[in-house]
């Protein structure tokens, strides 16, 4: 089957690239809507020559064929010495990997040490065929013991990939006998294994024949001979090759080899025919390639440093340069990494990075042309510098610097690059779908989807790029060095310094613009807490101990527990508040109606404005704007040592909405470039109290939208269970209805009530009831994580002499409680589950009174709630 051009497989043994069936078949109908295609079902004739007859054996998986059957290829016709062409016809060295040497008489090897000895060498010759038949040999002369060998000999077009089977621009054999063969939108893979015998089994002159004579019978295939016989079936050379010049190709690896491409009709073997060797080529059928055209017209070799600002077009400003100047080699972090990838060694990029320096040292020793395209590397004077040192007096150094708007050429070539990405990708999709409608094979959903066509207007100047693509420089080594970024000068050493796209002035400022971008983006290395800071910090705890300590004062002033049923009467105008301790002249402070979530907005606030200015203060450069939101969390752990966790204290999912519920006095506000930077709208030294202040009309605010039906307006943060309360805020008893389990998470069951203490208990126990009128009621569950004390008060109002007496704790889940009118009378619950600010002892625990407010009689006694000791007293 055949589609313009395209092989398709569609039976046959084996992965087959072609077949011929051994019946007639019968004749198959495939609609086109374009006329462009054609689809050609080929019917075996039984009157074919006899090499007809072959393509059976050629595409059999694994079978070599019978050595004894007639040679299918016939003699060459003599050829005039005139009528060849007049060059000298060898591998060459601008067209191989940097690590290949050349010596006298064809011998070529590589380098064998540190890294290159895992690599796979490549190399192609100068000259490429079109038409014809021709011969080359290759002879193993050394294998390197500790190597891991390789060898793959066959065809490639100029300008390609230098490795077999890399791409479909290539094919040829491999040291185990696997033919390399692809196809432009091929439905299976066309390798095969076995195509002939292996080369690396017997010392052995290997020829490659390459026939496209088109009058030969086995026109367009490609031949392997060792020693001279034949070691398997000609192989099809793929359709969409044929027509262009094919240039021999050797990837090798841990060997020196004898290259002999025939100069004076010489061959290594004598072959069961007569041809042509490559250097005995016919003018018609010759292509030269550029690299020598290019060479011949150079007086003097150059050194190229690329130079631009990562991720800004530097990448393609290389590739381009790449196309248009053939004869350099590219030596960069970049190339070195494709080429072990290519190798199968994909980690070698990673472990060994002293690979360049060699590179430099065998480009320079290969008289080779130079571009060097590190964007970490060129952008640094010290290391431009040391690398022009190794270039000796012969280079001319040239600095190209492609930084700001590119030029119109380099649009222009953009522009051309995607149109033909988007031809190439077309045609495929085009031959897919042709090729499994012949065929039945079914598609993909993915194949079914035509490449969308590029569209173009005057910014697009920038290739697409993947995510799979590697940066131009890894985050973690230009966060080390992209402060020491700086466009080249002619102090370095430069012949010339040429400014592709922007002028010099203009280049300098864009850097200088994404130097300070990058300052915000990156972490500051060794950033540590300074004095101011540290201070600001004492000065937070110790304002927190004087909130809790005023709290505490004003709610056993005012015998209110800390549910906050009645909130204090605090009205009037914040600005004219100047003791927030005492706001109306008779002890009453202005935060004494905040509840647990207000504490926690206070810490928030104020913690995060004391970053803002203490990072500020530390990292003591104008050019930094603040605290990238991405690196928020980062900074709050280094400064305070904890955790950021909004949402396991906000309830909010990220840093962002944290910031955004805490409306002031910090916010992200945008500098450009999609930065977003933590900013405080207050001064550096503002008093503490205009935060208290601020949380005070921030609560004012949402009591207000509440009574006007907002429910938005509520806050609820999630509040620490399983564990003791530190330090943190008074706390709001839970709704009715909403209580804690045994094991301290939510549940929809009554609260637990905690019982009263008993006026003659002993230390560190407690005392039974004996009361009978008032009997205990058992709590179905009771809060973890609170121990009960006997507070002096307590013992003074109930009588008992003995003061401040802990209280033994219970087994976990039970709490006795006075049934006492419904405990009507129980003023404060006993448990403080207080957070955050550090507002968290136990305020004294008051004894149990009758529904009118005087005291139970001397028989009604309480019991004391045991509980399983816990992690601390409150």
């Amino acid at each position: 089957l055949k589609a313009r051009g395209c092989c398709a497989v569609v039976g046959g043994k084996g992965p087959a690239p072609i077949f011929r069936t051994s019946a007639p078949m019968a004749s198959d109908e495939v609609d086109l809507d374009d006329d462009d295609f054609e689809v050609e079902i080929e019917v075996e004739d039984p009157d074919a020559p006899d090499y007809a007859g072959e393509d059976d054996e050629v595409c059999a998986e694994g079978e070599l064929g019978d050595t004894e059957r007639p040679e299918v290829e016939g003699d060459d016709p003599d050829r005039p010495a005139s009528a060849r062409v007049k060059h000298t016809l060898s591998l060459n060295s601008y067209d191989a990997t940097p690590d290949v040497f050349f010596s006298g008489g064809g011998i070529v090897s590589a380098l064998s040490q540190g890294p290159f000895l895992h690599l796979l060498s490549g190399v192609r010759a100068n000259t490429g065929a079109r038409g014809g038949r021709y011969l080359f040999e290759v002879e193993v002369l050394e294998k390197v013991p500790i190597a891991q060998h390789d060898l793959r000999i066959g065809f490639s077009t100029g300008g390609s990939s230098l490795f077999i089977g890399d791409s479909s621009d290539s094919v040829g054999f491999g040291k185990d006998g696997t033919y390399f063969v692809a196809e432009p939108g091929q439905l299976t893979d066309l390798q095969r294994s076995g195509a002939c015998e292996p080369l690396l089994e017997t010392p052995s002159v290997i020829g490659v024949l390459l026939n496209l004579d088109q009058e030969s019978k086995a026109a367009n295939t490609i031949s392997v001979f060792l020693d001279g016989f034949r070691a398997g079936p000609p192989q099809p050379v793929p359709s969409h090759l044929r027509g262009k010049a094919l240039y021999p190709t050797i990837n090798f690896r841990g060997l020196t080899l004898a290259v002999n491409f025939g100069h004076g009709g010489k061959q290594l073997r004598t072959l069961p025919f007569k041809c042509q060797t490559f250097a005995q080529m016919a003018e018609a059928h010759h292509e030269i390639a550029r690299h020598d055209a290019v060479r011949d017209g150079m007086a003097k070799l150059e050194v190229v440093v690329s130079i631009g600002i990562p991720e800004a077009g530097i990448a393609d400003f290389t590739r381009c340069f790449k196309e248009q100047h053939t004869d350099f080699a590219e030596i960069s972090d970049r190339s070195f990494a494709e080429w072990c990838q290519k190798s199968g060694k994909p980690k070698l990029a990673t472990q060994d990075k002293a690979a360049q320096k060699s590179l430099v040292t065998l480009a320079v020793a290969g008289h080779r042309n130079c571009l060097i395209a590190g964007v970490g590397q060129t952008l640094q004077r010290s290391e431009r510098e040391q690398l022009l040192n190794q270039f000796p007096s012969t280079y001319r150094k040239v600095a190209l610097v492609a930084v700001g708007e590119p030029s119109q050429s380099h649009k222009q070539w953009v522009r051309k690059t995607l149109e033909a990405e988007y031809e190439a990708k077309k045609d495929i999709f085009q031959r897919r779908q042709l090729l499994s409608e012949a065929s039945g094979v079914a598609l993909d959903d993915a194949d079914n989807v035509p490449p969308d066509c590029p569209k173009f207007d005057d910014t697009t100047w920038a290739l697409p790029h993947d995510d799979t693509s590697a940066p131009d420089v890894s985050p973690d080594v230009l966060s080390s060095i992209f402060s020491r970024f700086a466009l080249p000068t002619d102090a370095e050493g430069f012949d010339d310094i040429r400014y592709e796209w922007s002028p010099n002035s203009d280049a300098q400022e864009k850097l200088r613009r994404w130097i300070v971008i990058q300052k915000s983006a990156f972490l500051v290395e060794g950033l540590e807490p300074g004095e101011w800071f540290r201070s600001k910090l004492a000065a937070w705890k110790e304002e927190r101990k004087q909130l809790r300590e005023g709290h505490l004062a004003f709610n056993n002033k005012k015998g209110k527990g800390p549910s906050f049923e009645a909130d204090a009467n605090i009205s009037g105008d914040l600005a004219g508040v100047g003791n927030i301790h005492d706001f109306d002249g008779q002890g009453t402070p202005l935060y004494a109606n905040f509840r647990y979530e207000d504490w926690v907005l206070l810490s928030w606030r104020y913690e995060l404005h004391l970053l803002v200015h203490g990072f500020a203060t530390d990292a003591a450069d104008d050019d930094i704007p603040g605290i990238h939101m991405g690196h928020v969390m980062h900074y709050f752990k280094t400064y305070f040592g904890v955790t950021c966790e909004p949402k396991d204290k906000l309830g909010v999912e990220n840093i962002g909405d944290a910031v955004k519920l805490l409306r002031e006095p910090v916010e992200f506000i945008d500098k450009g470039d999609g930065q977003q930077i933590l900013h405080s709208s207050l001064e550096k030294e503002t008093p503490f109290e205009v935060f208290v202040k601020g949380i005070e009309a921030y609560r004012r605010d949402r009591s207000r939208r509440l009574e006007a039906g907002d429910e938005s307006a509520q806050l609820s943060f999630p509040r620490p269970t399983g564990k003791t309360p530190g330090k943190g805020v008074p706390f709001k008893a839970a709704p009715a209805g909403k209580g804690v389990t045994s094991k301290g998470s939510p549940s929809n069951s009554v609260p637990a009530k905690a019982a009263p203490v008993s006026a003659k208990a002993l230390p560190g126990k407690a005392a039974p009831a004996k009361a009978g009128l008032a009997k205990a009621a058992i709590a179905k569950a009771a809060p973890v994580g609170a121990m009960h004390r006997v507070t002096g008060a307590t013992a003074a109002a109930t009588g008992s002499s003995v003061p401040h007496v802990p209280a033994k704790a219970a087994p976990r889940g039970v709490a006795a409680t006075a049934n006492l009118a419904q405990n009507a009378g129980l003023k404060r619950a006993l448990v403080s589950n207080s957070h955050e600010v550090g507002l968290g002892a136990s305020p004294p625990v008051k004894r149990p009174r009758a529904p009118d407010g005087s005291p139970l009689p001397a028989k009604a006694k309480s019991v004391i709630a045991k509980m399983r000791p816990t992690m601390a007293t409150s």
